[in-house]
């Protein structure tokens, strides 16, 4: 096996990352039941569990019920939210293998999939379907689609992709997290209210009275709009399925089209799970200065290639002038 035991930013962090996971199990009370249970039946005995997940907190708290529960636990994250801390408290805590940074790139994330894989897990639990595209595109992880005992993928965004490129229905060990409470509690409200909370850390901007535009009125898309018009924001929601667009309309949302509702945005959310949501010719329309920002799974629904061409030239232009 081609692996190293594992890659964080810092293990001196780890004592940090216990308080934040100590902190976020005395919140869930489920879990706390649940790691007694497993501790007791040890159902994962003997498994190694592969898992692509957000390395924060709650993430922890299940990672403690897997090791328990006897798994051998492998992990990353996805770029940009892992908690260094954390990452260190679950190698210093409870063995886990973890590779992840909280400033890795998509190229480290990729790599570090790989290196999840390497460990040729019995089980893999995935968000995004990284884990998943790497074994049925990759020459060196075919031999898992034959091996694996089961396979799991919690996002929408992950679901499109397994079903629209993969064909993934012909994978009798892969369940699809498509349950109605995994939408209404988890996308819905807990996507919704992050979202505010991660617009608001990031921009340090009050919400109450901007011009918001939200594209995109799925679970996601619509506990987000909920969640910033409670905030005091004036949200329009842009949606190309007809009914869902009625739907966020009689919900009392402005709805509009990109083209009429970009140009007065005082801040543009996509949360589609697409490609190119926004373009060059999306980002000419908007004023100076306005936030964007993607809550989707993926970056790629910014083209941020042409939005970063955009930005010199009007830097330059602005310089010159």
């Amino acid at each position: 096996m081609n692996c190293i035991t594992n890659d964080v930013a810092d293990l001196s962090l780890a004592p940090e990352g216990t308080k934040r996971i100590d902190w976020a199990r005395a919140h869930m009370p489920i879990m706390r039941s649940l790691i007694e249970r497993l501790e007791k039946e040890q159902p994962f005995k003997g498994l190694t569990i592969g898992i692509c997940l957000h390395v924060e907190a709650k993430t922890g708290v299940w990672m403690e019920a897997l090791t328990k529960g006897g798994a051998k636990v492998v992990l990353t994250g996805s770029p940009g939210s892992t908690q260094d801390e954390t990452a260190a408290a679950l190698v210093k805590d409870y063995g886990v293998h973890v590779f992840s940074h909280r400033n890795e790139s998509f190229e480290d994330h990729v790599r570090f999939c790989e290196q999840i894989l390497r460990f040729n897990p019995d089980i893999i639990a995935d968000n995004g379907a990284d884990l998943h595209e790497l074994v049925f595109t990759n020459s060196e992880f075919e031999h898992l689609q034959g091996t694996l005992l089961g396979a799991t993928e919690e996002t929408t965004t992950g679901a499109n992709r397994l079903r629209e490129d993969f064909k993934s229905d012909k994978w009798s060990t892969l369940i699809i997290n498509d349950t109605m409470s995994k939408r209404i509690i988890e996308n819905r409200f807990g996507v919704g209210s992050s979202v505010v909370d991660g617009i608001m850390r990031a921009t340090n901007v009050m919400l109450h009275g901007k011009k918001v535009v939200v594209i995109g009125y799925g679970y996601c898309g619509s506990g987000t709009a909920q969640r910033l018009r409670g905030m005091g924001a004036h949200v329009t929601v842009v949606e190309s399925d007809s009914l869902t667009k009625l739907e966020a309309h009689m919900e009392g949302f402005y709805t509009s089209t990109l083209k009429k509702a970009l140009p007065d945005a005082d801040m543009v959310v996509t949360i589609t799970g697409r490609d190119d949501v926004l373009r060059k010719e999306h980002f000419e329309l908007m004023r100076d200065k306005t936030i964007i920002a993607n809550a989707g799974h993926f970056q790629r629904e910014i083209n941020l290639s042409e939005l970063k061409e955009r930005a010199c030239k009007s830097n330059c232009v602005t310089a010159h002038e």
